[in-house]
């Protein structure tokens, strides 16, 4: 498993949820498709990618069930080198 914080933020949302049809693994594998359909070149792509998808997923169905915020998913922004 490549992202356990990301299987239990999906598992949160399924144990909130009733719609038992979008388990936790099955929307843990549909995340990663995304991923390998997008190609990311770097590490911070591929987060970025999982961050947008975990927050329309979360702010089109789920967002009036969960408190904890999406920050720990959040890509850090860097400051560029001059």
């Amino acid at each position: 498993m490549k992202y356990p914080k990301l299987l239990q933020r999906l598992e949160t949302l399924e144990m909130v949820t009733y719609f038992h049809d979008d388990n936790a693994e099955d929307m843990y594998r549909n995340i990663m498709q995304i991923v390998a359909t997008a190609k990311p070149q770097t590490k911070e792509q591929e987060h970025q990618i999982i961050y947008d998808t975990l927050y329309l997923l979360e702010t089109m169905h789920y967002e009036p069930l969960l408190d904890e915020s999406l920050s720990e998913f959040k890509v850090e922004e860097r400051e560029p080198n001059n």
